[in-house]
C-alpha cells in the first residue's frame, strides 16, 4: 500500500478502476437526472502523522460525493484532518462520469461549499442548488432585513418551534443574486450579545416555496448513510498505517468495495434486498457453505442452501452474465 499509494497506483485505482466502473454503472442505470450530495467526513486516528481536526481530535478528513438516486461514491479524496476548502474537484468530478443524455439536476451542499466559484460553476452547467450558508457579516445584515416571519412546519405538516423567512442575497464575486431561506428559533438561554435567536440559512436558486426548499435541503443527510456504510460496513473507520499515501490507497480500496456492493444490489438483486446493508447481506446472501468440485473436465459449485435461496443465487448469476455481455 505504501508503494502504490505514493506512486502511480493511487491514480490507477481511482481513475482506471473506480471511475471506469462508475461510468458503466451510470450507463446501465435507468435514471436520467441525479441529485448531487457532497460532504467531508472525519476519521479519528491518533497516528503520529495525523493532523488535528476542527473537532479537537487527530485524524483524517476525506471528502465524498454521491448521488441521491444511486448511492455510488462518484468522487472521493483522502485528506489530512486539518484540510479545508479545495472542494471544486468534488463538484466537477461527477460531471465527467455522466453518460450522454444524463444530467445532474440539483445539488445539496454543506457550508464548506458556500463559495462563489462553486455557485458560479453550478449555474453554468444548469444545476440548481441549495447550500448551507456561513453566517458572515453580510449574511447577518441580510437576516436583519427580513421583515416577515411565519411558523415553520416540517414535511409531515407538524408545527415546529421554528419560524421561517426569506430574502435576497449575493456575493462580491457573483454577478447575480440568489434566495436566502432562513430558519430561526429562540435561544433557551439568553445571550447579552445576540438578539435571542439561533439562525440556520440556506442559499438557493430553487423557485419552490420556502418550506419545500428546507425539506429538500434536509435530504442531504442521505450521505450520512453512505459514510456510515463505508466506515462501519467496509472498515474505513480505521486507518492501518501512519503513512498518508498508504492510507489513501486503503481508503480507495474501501470505496471500490462499497461501490461494487452498491452495483450488485442495484443491478442484480431483488427489490426487497436493495436497501439492505452489507452487515445484513452477509448473513442473508453471502454466508452459505459451498464446495467447488472438478468433474468431467469442468467445475461444479455445490451450495448448501434452501430452495428459495438457491433460486436467488441462480437469478443473480444469470443477471451477472447478462451484464458481462
Amino acid at each position: 500500500m505504501r508503494r502504490q499509494g505514493n506512486g502511480e497506483g493511487l491514480r490507477g485505482i481511482k481513475v482506471g478502476v473506480i471511475d471506469r466502473a462508475n461510468k458503466k454503472a451510470l450507463k446501465l442505470d435507468d435514471n436520467k437526472e441525479y441529485t448531487l450530495i457532497s460532504d467531508p467526513s472525519i476519521i479519528e486516528s491518533w497516528k503520529h502523522e495525523a493532523k488535528m481536526t476542527y473537532l479537537g481530535v487527530k485524524g483524517y478528513r476525506p471528502i465524498i460525493t454521491t448521488f441521491k438516486e444511486l448511492p455510488l461514491i462518484v468522487y472521493h479524496q483522502f485528506r489530512d484532518g486539518n484540510a479545508v476548502g479545495d472542494v471544486m474537484e468534488a463538484i466537477k468530478g461527477p460531471y465527467r462520469l455522466l453518460p450522454e443524455g444524463k444530467k445532474i439536476k440539483h445539488a445539496y451542499l454543506d457550508s464548506e461549499y458556500y463559495r462563489a466559484d462553486v455557485i458560479e460553476y453550478l449555474r453554468s452547467v444548469g444545476t440548481t442548488f441549495s447550500i448551507t450558508v456561513d453566517k458572515d457579516i453580510a449574511v447577518k445584515e441580510a437576516i436583519k432585513g427580513i421583515k416577515e416571519w411565519k411558523p415553520f412546519r416540517d414535511c409531515k405538516g407538524v408545527l415546529t418551534d421554528r419560524e421561517i423567512g426569506q430574502g435576497i442575497h449575493t456575493m462580491n464575486k457573483l454577478s447575480f443574486s440568489f434566495r436566502l431561506i432562513v430558519l430561526r428559533w429562540r435561544e433557551k438561554q439568553g445571550n447579552l450579545f445576540s438578539d435571542g435567536y439561533h439562525y440556520h440559512c440556506i442559499a438557493t436558486d430553487l423557485e419552490s416555496v420556502s418550506e419545500e426548499v428546507v425539506w429538500r435541503h434536509n435530504e442531504r443527510a442521505n450521505i450520512e448513510n453512505v459514510i456510515k456504510e463505508l466506515k462501519n460496513g467496509f472498515g474505513m473507520e480505521y486507518m492501518p498505517t501512519g503513512d498518508f499515501g498508504a492510507n489513501s490507497f486503503w481508503f480507495s480500496l474501501g470505496v471500490l468495495g462499497y461501490n461494487t456492493f452498491v452495483m450488485k444490489k442495484h443491478f442484480t438483486l431483488p427489490e426487497a434486498l436493495k436497501t439492505k446493508t452489507i452487515q445484513s447481506m452477509r448473513w442473508l446472501f453471502y454466508e452459505a457453505a459451498g464446495k467447488v468440485i472438478k468433474h468431467a473436465r469442468g467445475f461444479c459449485l455445490k451450495i448448501y442452501a434452501d430452495r428459495e435461496k438457491f433460486i436467488l443465487y441462480k437469478r443473480v448469476r444469470l443477471r451477472c452474465a447478462e451484464l458481462a455481455v
